[in-house]
């Protein structure tokens, strides 16, 4: 799992002041950078990190990953951004994280499998 990143840093709310004084504003945004100097920044960070084309193929994998869960029986009840890593190739690969509770329904007989953390798990 080398180079990952949150999926979390693809999110708007990840670009703090500091990093948005950081970022290089295209030319074609420096016109909207005079009248809105906090839309130009967002609008070049989500450029600068892979646009719409890496978000939404990051959430198709993620999607595709969920579904190769569900179709063995097991859930994944932890979904949050925090918990979504993927790499940083311009094809991202999903890891899910923190499966302090995972919930498994097997076809075999006896009691159905929980793997979580004591004291961690959610209720």
């Amino acid at each position: 799992m080398g180079n990952c990143i949150h999926l979390q840093k693809l999110l708007a709310q990840e670009l703090s002041k500091e990093k948005a004084e950081k970022l290089s504003i295209e030319l074609f945004l420096k016109d909207m950078y005079r009248k809105n100097e906090r839309g130009s920044q967002f609008i070049s960070y989500y450029r600068q990190t892979g646009g719409l084309r890496k978000r939404l193929y990051s959430l198709s994998r993620l999607a595709i990953v969920l579904y190769r869960l569900h179709s063995r029986g097991i859930v994944y009840f932890d979904i949050s951004h925090n918990n979504i890593f993927m790499n940083s190739d311009s094809i991202p690969l999903i890891y899910l994280i923190d499966a302090d509770y995972l919930f498994g329904i097997l076809e075999l007989p006896g009691p159905k499998l929980k793997i979580l953390t004591s004291y961690y798990y959610h209720p």
